[in-house]
């Protein structure tokens, strides 16, 4: 149990040492990096997230205050995460390149967050498991099929940083997705195993924020 609260604390300090300098990075060649500006989102909505929870907990000493803000604030983080996976896919195989859709995950949120105000239902706790099996449907179904587009086709499909994208989304889902259903099925008898497994949560972050590193690096280099 130590070594994996040990593992917890490192894993949680570099995701959020490599979220923010990701950010950071990437706002400063945001003019040069084209389509991946929507990916510095997800470092910047992680950082945030993290934030939250040492500013409100630790900090401040207000878990009140953080619970509240955190359920509207996963929600958000959620819907975002899973329009930016959608926009990839279809941008890079159905080569779908429509601004309008980059409305959709702004509207999507902010209907969720008015029925999470009106209603009271914490929809990420009822409903993460849905999140987490579409996300991961999503992205392994798409994956596959460019791999094997490749194979069919001898050559690659998609650019080098698109590469780099699809393989961090692969590795991100099937790293964490598993996690998440395990904790959402441990949260309905037992509570204190959780904190440790959340090492693997982090984990799953630093590898997809690794690979739009690795994604931004490459774009900037043509």
């Amino acid at each position: 149990m130590i070594v994996l609260k040990i593992l917890t604390n490192i894993a949680f300090i570099n995701m959020n040492i490599f979220s923010l300098s990701l950010a950071i990075y990437g706002i400063l060649n945001i003019k040069k990096i084209g389509n991946l500006k929507i990916f510095i989102l997800l470092p910047i909505l992680s950082f945030i997230d993290s934030f939250s929870l040492i500013l409100l907990t630790q900090i401040l000493d207000h878990k009140n205050a953080f619970l509240l803000f955190s359920e509207y604030f996963q929600l958000i983080f959620l819907i975002f995460e899973l329009a930016i996976i959608f926009i990839f896919y279809l941008n890079t195989i159905f080569k779908l390149k429509n601004n309008l859709i980059y409305s959709v995950p702004i509207i999507t949120a902010s209907l969720l967050l008015a029925l999470r105000y009106f209603s009271g239902q914490n929809i990420v706790n009822n409903y993460l498991p849905l999140f987490v099996v579409i996300e991961a449907l999503i992205v392994d179904i798409c994956f596959g099929f460019i791999i094997f587009k490749k194979i069919k086709n001898d050559k690659p499909i998609i650019s080098i940083s698109e590469n780099q994208i699809n393989t961090g989304f692969f590795l991100f889902v099937n790293t964490t997705a598993p996690y998440y259903l395990v904790i959402n099925y441990i949260n309905n008898f037992e509570k204190s195993p959780v904190t440790f497994l959340n090492f693997i949560g982090s984990f799953g972050y630093i590898i997809l924020f690794y690979h739009i590193y690795k994604a931004i690096k490459c774009s900037l280099l043509k």
